[in-house]
């Protein structure tokens, strides 16, 4: 006689995990770096000249209450492409996934965000006059230690408790 495969019980595993997350990171200094050259030098570069410009952000996570308490590097990077597309939005025919990355591993914990070239300058006075305390994130939940973050804001309060 056949022996007859029984089928395998369903685990009562854990409940499915978010598939987003809000992320709140409280400023706690901040500093800019810009920098311009001739791009002769750089082969990667097909305009007259390179720049680069970037507010570093020091934070620490408020929300969500897994991650409250570590200290968070920020990096925003100005993209003056990211003017030209938001300018003239219904030549592009792609959309945007997402605006940056979060990073959360062992000691590693850093925000990579690209911002238009513009809004990053206004940024600036909001920040020296401590009008923005709060980078606010919404993306994927972290999946090993990475999610792909789709808005990034910068608020002077929030709480997490209304997201």
């Amino acid at each position: 006689m056949a022996q007859v495969r029984q089928p395998a019980k369903k685990a009562r595993g854990r409940p499915p995990k978010p598939k987003t997350e809000n992320y709140f990171a409280e400023i706690l200094s901040w500093e800019i770096d810009y920098s311009l050259s001739g791009a002769e030098k750089y082969d990667f570069v097909e305009e007259a000249f390179w720049e680069s410009f970037r507010v570093s952000i020091s934070g620490r996570l408020i929300a969500p209450a897994k991650l409250a308490g570590l200290s968070l590097d920020i990096s925003v990077l100005g993209s003056r492409r990211y003017d030209e597309v938001m300018t003239n939005s219904r030549d592009y025919s792609k959309k945007a996934k997402g605006v940056g990355s979060l990073k959360v591993w062992g000691q590693t914990r850093e925000v990579y965000v690209t911002y238009p070239w513009s809004a990053l300058w206004g940024l600036l006075p909001a920040l020296q006059a401590e009008a923005v305390k709060i980078v606010d994130m919404h993306g994927e939940a972290l999946h090993r230690g990475s999610a792909l973050l789709t808005s990034v804001a910068f608020r002077h309060h929030v709480n997490p408790d209304d997201y």
